[in-house]
């Protein structure tokens, strides 16, 4: 009978990089390997001179936090994370430097009157979590995560307090959101 060595030594070993047995393939997926693999950076997206001079020009103060690539209407836009001050700002530019969106931070007192109203008539013991301004093309929306109980939703609403969508997200202290019981409110005058 094989004697294989006690677990406290392949620990260790393990840690070092060391294997008994192992072929390169099984300790490429060991452990360390997996953790070394989800630690590597992404690649760093550069931002078109267009792009930049475009939000240097709009927000002089701000601080970009992260750049990123996403898609929108087919085209590839950049995603812009900043922070201005205390204001957290996200924007999606177009390659020419055209804004596609703006979200920006805002808090729950500077919600509009209306839309205060619809949180709390909807969702009466409501805590809002997170707000805000949603600016696309030339329509303003107010994005506003809230949690009742143990439940969150994100809610998003027009100025006026109609609410646009409403989308159930994970539970407190449970993972990403789950999509679930997602729900689009009828369309004002329809």
């Amino acid at each position: 009978m094989r004697r294989y060595p006690p677990p406290a030594i392949l620990a260790i070993l393990a840690l070092l990089g060391l294997s008994f047995g192992l072929s390169p393939s099984a300790r490429a997926a060991s452990p360390s390997a997996k953790a070394a693999a989800r630690t590597a950076k992404a690649p760093k997206v550069e931002l078109p001179a267009t792009v930049q001079a475009a939000f240097r020009s709009a927000y002089p103060q701000a601080t970009i936090k992260k750049v990123s690539t996403e898609t929108e209407d087919g085209q590839s836009c950049f995603e812009v994370e900043s922070l201005d001050g205390t204001t957290a700002r996200n924007l999606i530019y177009r390659p020419d430097g055209t804004v596609v969106e703006t979200e920006e931070a805002i808090a729950a007192s500077d919600l509009p009157a209306a839309v205060q109203k619809a949180i709390t008539t909807a969702h009466p013991s409501a805590r809002i979590l997170k707000a805000e301004k949603v600016m696309r093309a030339d329509t303003l929306r107010f994005s506003v995560r809230v949690q009742v109980g143990r439940k969150r939703h994100q809610l998003v609403y027009d100025p006026n307090g109609t609410r646009i969508k409403a989308t159930r997200t994970a539970a407190k202290g449970a993972g990403k959101a789950t999509g679930k019981a997602s729900e689009k409110a009828p369309k004002a005058g329809s």
